[in-house]
């Protein structure tokens, strides 16, 4: 069974409520809680385990789990048991004696392989594709979402901005006015979300790219361009690709985004701007009218 949306997000969704909302007696906060202490369970749990040991109805459950994405209890046991494998990558390796000395050769060798595939010029053509486009929307799961909001914000400065979203609905509506001067770029580490939102991709006008760690090519199909962080496959479990290759992909792209098309203004310049704007609009001596320059 594939992964859905709403298991990518499940435990960001779970440390959302925990955080956000006021603890005490809840049932939602409690259930929440109950989830994330015994997440390696819950595949093997029941819904009468859980409002047992919750002290809450089976109903509240229910309406639990449709509040973090799910119809009920059942439907997300099932996907659950697809799920914890993807982390088996990084339990196995930080099991390993002298851990940080492996993590630093892996980390080494990961930029240097990253440092060769972004010295290409496709890096100045996703660029471009960002600038000229009209309306520019990057698709992630909830696990590199502050990989991407990072990249998100100071553009801003060179006065672009670019859309941001996660959970997407099979019609959705931004999709769906999007046109062929329009881009949507996705980034799926595991490869797992590409699969998820592709088919919902294929009616998209705009040019559609994705970048992955994964080497599988059965989400390809919708997209114009796939990037691929590594030669190696990680296809389905979390890697140093998929987690510290992506802020090194953003920083590079950012960098040269910045170099490509700069900083809209910095502060000295409004400044002068607005100088020379007063200076334009000052009042014409011996007419009593007001002299707006012409453009």
């Amino acid at each position: 069974m594939g992964s859905s949306i709403n298991e990518l997000g499940l435990i960001d969704r779970l440390f959302s409520i925990v955080n956000d909302e006021e603890a005490g007696s809840d049932p939602d906060v409690i259930l929440a809680n109950y989830f994330l202490t015994h997440y390696t369970e819950l595949a093997d749990l029941n819904v009468w385990d859980i409002a047992d040991a919750c002290y809450v109805s089976r109903s509240s459950v229910r309406r639990f789990c449709q509040r973090v994405g799910f119809d009920n209890y059942r439907q997300l046991k099932s996907e659950m048991r697809t799920y914890n494998h993807s982390y088996a990558y990084f339990m196995k390796a930080a099991t390993q004696e002298n851990y940080r000395d492996n993590i630093t050769k892996e980390l080494i060798s990961m930029a240097l392989e990253l440092n060769r595939r972004c010295d290409t010029e496709e890096m100045n053509r996703i660029v471009t594709r960002i600038h000229d486009s009209g309306k520019v929307l990057f698709l992630t799961s909830y696990s590199t979402l502050s990989v991407v909001h990072e990249f998100q914000r100071p553009l801003v400065l060179s006065g672009k901005v670019v859309g941001i979203k996660s959970d997407i609905l099979e019609n959705d509506a931004y999709l769906g006015s999007m046109t062929e001067n329009d881009y949507v770029f996705v980034v799926s580490a595991m490869g797992n979300y590409a699969r998820v939102v592709a088919p919902m991709l294929k009616n998209c006008k705009a040019r559609k790219a994705v970048l992955t760690a994964s080497r599988k090519d059965d989400f390809a199909q919708p997209f114009d361009d796939v990037y691929h962080l590594s030669a190696e496959d990680y296809d389905g479990v979390k890697s140093w690709f998929g987690k510290y290759g992506m802020f090194y992909f953003f920083d590079v792209l950012y960098s040269e985004y910045v170099r490509k098309y700069g900083i809209r203004f910095h502060r000295n310049e409004i400044k002068e701007k607005r100088e020379i704007k007063q200076k334009t609009e000052q009042p014409a001596q011996n007419t009593g009218m007001t002299f707006i320059k012409k453009e």
